[in-house]
C-alpha cells in the first residue's frame, strides 16, 4: 500500500501514533492522499477499529470522499462514527451526554432563521431601538463571540450599544435554554464545556479515540482549537498550510496552527513539499509572493514537472481591454472551456467579463455565486426601474413592494389583488392609478411616482443612484447584513457604473434583458469557470487568469489597515496562483471603471515580487 507514496507521505503514514504530528502540506502536495492512507494503515496494519479513529474535515462532501477513499484502500465497507465535520461528530456526542451540560433529551438546534426570529423578539420585548441593534448584526456578533468562547458575562461593555448587546445576548441564551435548544455554534461550545467540566468523560474519550486526525487545520477558530486540545493530548495528526489561511473574516485564526509546538511540546513537523500540480515556473512565482509573509512556516515547494511556459503579465488599457484579452487568449489556446478559470478579488469584477463572454458567445459559469444580473441587490434595483417603466409588471412589483421592508404583508397584498381582479386591472395599475390605499402602500406609490418623475431628467447613472438613495437601499443592506454586505455594496456601486455607458435608461434595461435571455440559452457542462479567489481554494485548472492585479483592488483597499490583513491578501494571491497547472496569466489595467468610478491604479505590489526570468510581458 505504501508503494504509492513519496518519502514524506510515507513518513506521515508511518509516524509514531503516540507523538503529536503537524503535517505542513503545500498546495498540490497530495495531503488528502497522505491522510487517507494513514487512516487505512491504522486500520489494516496497526489494527485499529474505525470507531477508534476521529477524522474531521470542513465539509460533509469532503468527509464522504475521505471515507470512500479509505474503503477503496481497505477493500470493504466500514463504519466510522467519528468521521465527518467537527459539528456532526460532536453533535452525536452531545446527544449522548448532553444532560451533563444541562441539555434535556431531544434538544432542538436553531438554524439561522430561528436565531434571527428569537433575536428580533428579544429586541421588541425589551424596547431596544431596532436602528441601533440590527438583527443580523447581533446574530453575527453572537456567533463570532461564541467562536472565541466569549460569554455574555465575559463581554467587555464600553458603550451604551454594548449594554444593549449584552442584554440581548444574555436574553438570547436564556431563551435558548427555555426552548431546550442550542444554536449551531453551541454544538462545539457545549461540547467544550462537556469535556472541561467532566474529567471522567474527557478521559473516557481520550481512551476511546486512539487517534485524532484533523484536515484543514489552518482554518479552525479558537473554540475548535480548544475543543481539540480537550479531546486529545498526544495522539494527534493535524494537516494544514498556514499559507492557505484566507478566511479570517469567518473567524478562523491562523495562530492556532502556528502555536502547534507550544500546544503540543515535543510535537513533530513534517512538510509535504513535492507539488504534483504545477510547473516549476508557477511554483517559483507563487513562492516569491508568499515568502514575504512572516506568519508562516518556512517551506519550499518543488516539483518533478517541466519548467513550463513563462507567466504572462498583461497590461490592459482598461477593464474592457482586459476582458477582450482573456477572450482572445482562450480562443488561441483552445481545448476544453472547463480547463480555464478566471479569478478575481471581488465579485463585482465579474460583470464586464460576463458581458464580453456573452458577446463572444463563450459559455461560462460563475462558481460558488450568482451571475452579476442574478444577484439579489441588482435584481431589486432593476425591478424598481422596470416597475416605474411599466405598472403592469406584477413580478417586479411583488419583488419590491416590501423591499426594503414597509410592513406591507401578504394579507394587504391579497386584498389589493382581489380589488384589482374585480376592476379587471393589474395590481400595479390599482396601486399607481386608483385611490383609497392603506398608508404604507400609499407611501410606496409616492416613492414610485418620484422615481418615475426623475426617469427622463437624470442620466442613467444618476437615476440609479437616485433610486438607491430614495429607497434607502444601502441602509437596508446594512440593517439586514447576511455576511455578504461588502460584496452587495460593491455590486450596487458597480451597477451604477453600468449606467455610464448609456444615454437612456430604457436602452440599458433592454440590453440587460437581452443578456439575461442569452444567459439562459441552456446549460452545458463545458464552461469557462469564473469565481472569486476565496472560492478557488482546493480546485485546480490547466489555465488560470488572475485579473485586476492593481493596488486598491488586489491587494484590497481594506487590507491596508494592518499587516495581518495584508498578509492574508498575499496568501490569497498564493492560493490563486497555485490553482494553475500549466499556464498562469496575471492582468492589470492602466485605468479601470469599478463601483461607478473610473480611476488609475498602480500595478499590484505582488507583481513586483515576481522574478523577471519567469515572466513574459504583454505590454
Amino acid at each position: 500500500m505504501l508503494d504509492d507514496l513519496n518519502d514524506k507521505q510515507r513518513e506521515v503514514v508511518l509516524f509514531d501514533i503516540s507523538s503529536p504530528l503537524l503535517v505542513i502540506a503545500g498546495a498540490g502536495s497530495g495531503k488528502t492522499k497522505a491522510l487517507t492512507y494513514k487512516i487505512a494503515y491504522l486500520i489494516k496494519e496497526v489494527g485499529f477499529h474505525p470507531s477508534e479513529i476521529m477524522a474531521t474535515t470542513f465539509t460533509n462532501k469532503a468527509a464522504t470522499e475521505m471515507k470512500e477513499r479509505v474503503e477503496n484502500l481497505i477493500g470493504k465497507k466500514l463504519y466510522f462514527p467519528y468521521m465527518g465535520t467537527m459539528h456532526s461528530i460532536f453533535l452525536s456526542i452531545l446527544r449522548i451526554h448532553g444532560s451533563l451540560v444541562d441539555l434535556k433529551p431531544y434538544f432542538a438546534i436553531f438554524d439561522d432563521d430561528d436565531q434571527r426570529k428569537l433575536i428580533r423578539n428579544i429586541i421588541k420585548e425589551n424596547n431596544i431601538p431596532e436602528d441601533i441593534m440590527k438583527v443580523n448584526s447581533v446574530s453575527s456578533m453572537i456567533s463570532n463571540l461564541k467562536g472565541k468562547c466569549i460569554t455574555p458575562n465575559d463581554f467587555e461593555v464600553l458603550s451604551f450599544r454594548d449594554e444593549y448587546f449584552v442584554k440581548i445576548y444574555s436574553e438570547y441564551e436564556k431563551k435558548l435554554k427555555a426552548n431546550n435548544a442550542i444554536d449551531f455554534d453551541d454544538i462545539l461550545l457545549k461540547s467544550l464545556y462537556l469535556f472541561k467540566e467532566n474529567d471522567n468523560l474527557r478521559e473516557e474519550y481520550r481512551e476511546k479515540l486512539k487517534y485524532v486526525l484533523v484536515d484543514e487545520y489552518q482554518d479552525i477558530n479558537i473554540l475548535q482549537h480548544d475543543l481539540l486540545r480537550e479531546i486529545s493530548e498526544t495522539n494527534v495528526c493535524f494537516v494544514g498550510d498556514p499559507d492557505q489561511n484566507i478566511y479570517s473574516w469567518r473567524g478562523t485564526d491562523i495562530k492556532s496552527i502556528l502555536s502547534f509546538e507550544n500546544d503540543y511540546p515535543g510535537g513533530t513537523l513534517i512538510k509535504l513539499e513535492q507539488n504534483y500540480r504545477s510547473t516549476k515556473r508557477i511554483l517559483s512565482v507563487s513562492q516569491s509572493i508568499i515568502v514575504k509573509n512572516s506568519l508562516r512556516f518556512e517551506k519550499n515547494l518543488w516539483t518533478e514537472n517541466d519548467l513550463g511556459l513563462p507567466i504572462k503579465i498583461y497590461q490592459a488599457q482598461d477593464e474592457l481591454d482586459e476582458a477582450d484579452y482573456i477572450v482572445n487568449m482562450i480562443k488561441i489556446i483552445g481545448g476544453k472551456l472547463s480547463d480555464f478559470a478566471i479569478l478575481y478579488r471581488t465579485n463585482a469584477q465579474s460583470r464586464i467579463l460576463e458581458e464580453r463572454f456573452l458577446k463572444a458567445n463563450i459559455q461560462y459559469r460563475i462558481y460558488g455565486g450568482l451571475k452579476f444580473y442574478q444577484r439579489k441587490e441588482i435584481k431589486d434595483i432593476i425591478s424598481y426601474i422596470r416597475f416605474a417603466m411599466n405598472f403592469d409588471d406584477t413580478i417586479s412589483l411583488l419583488r419590491i413592494i416590501n423591499t426594503p421592508q414597509r410592513k406591507i404583508g401578504n394579507v394587504t397584498i391579497s386584498k389589493l389583488q382581489e380589488e384589482a381582479n374585480l376592476k379587471n386591472i393589474t395590481l400595479g395599475r390599482l396601486i399607481m392609478e386608483e385611490g383609497d390605499l392603506p398608508q404604507n402602500v400609499l407611501n410606496f406609490k409616492n416613492i414610485i411616482d418620484d422615481i418615475k418623475l426623475h426617469m427622463d431628467t437624470l442620466s442613467p447613472r444618476d437615476f440609479i443612484k437616485y433610486i438607491i438613495d430614495i429607497i434607502k437601499y444601502r441602509q437596508y443592506l446594512m440593517s439586514s447584513n447576511d455576511g455578504l454586505l461588502d460584496d452587495r455594496l460593491e455590486n450596487i456601486d458597480e451597477f451604477i457604473g453600468v449606467g455610464e455607458k448609456y444615454s437612456k435608461i430604457e436602452d440599458m434595461i433592454s440590453d440587460i434583458s437581452l443578456m439575461q435571455g442569452e444567459d439562459q440559452s441552456g446549460e452545458i457542462s463545458d464552461n469557462v469557470i469564473m469565481m472569486s479567489l476565496h472560492s478557488a481554494k482546493g480546485l485546480e485548472f490547466r489555465t488560470v487568469f488572475i485579473v485586476g492585479m492593481e493596488e486598491n483592488i488586489f491587494p484590497h483597499l481594506r487590507s491596508f489597515d494592518n499587516i495581518e490583513s495584508l498578509e492574508e491578501e498575499r496568501r490569497l494571491c498564493y492560493v490563486g496562483m497555485t490553482r494553475a497547472k500549466e499556464r498562469l496569466y496575471l492582468t492589470f489595467a492602466i485605468r479601470r471603471s469599478l463601483y461607478g468610478f473610473s480611476q488609475n491604479n498602480n500595478p499590484s505590489r505582488f507583481l513586483s515580487d515576481i522574478p523577471i526570468e519567469h515572466v513574459e510581458l504583454d505590454y
